[in-house]
């Protein structure tokens, strides 16, 4: 029976990039103790999804910055938060990056046919 010749891996593989060099730690970019304090305490006040979409799943597991931060927003005032799930914030960031709105265009077209 032939044998396979050995294969040589190196011993340590060399650490993978992080994104944390690119972006920063989340510490750099402002998620520190008091983030994670006010994070909770408005997930308490408001366990069910601001946002709402079609997907929602109801029980929200994130807080967003409605007028982002890159944008000038406060970081930690109340009235800039608003609870969401996964799927309503996947939807509003996407939204965001390909027309520049931090809103759901389903939001807003239901919206203008309530106003008409």
């Amino acid at each position: 029976m032939p044998m396979r010749s050995p294969t040589f891996k190196p011993r340590f593989e060399a650490p993978a990039k992080s994104n944390d060099l690119v972006r920063g730690t989340a510490r750099e970019r402002g998620y520190d103790g008091s983030w994670r304090r006010v994070r909770l305490a408005k997930l308490q006040s408001n366990p069910i999804c601001e946002i709402q979409s079609e997907s929602c799943t109801v029980s929200a597991s994130l807080v967003d910055h409605r007028i982002p931060l890159t944008a000038g927003g406060d970081r930690l005032g109340w009235d800039n938060l608003r609870s969401a799930c996964c799927n309503c914030h996947a939807l509003v960031t996407q939204n965001f990056k390909e027309t520049g709105t931090y809103e759901l265009l389903t939001d807003v077209a239901v919206g203008a046919e309530t106003e008409i």
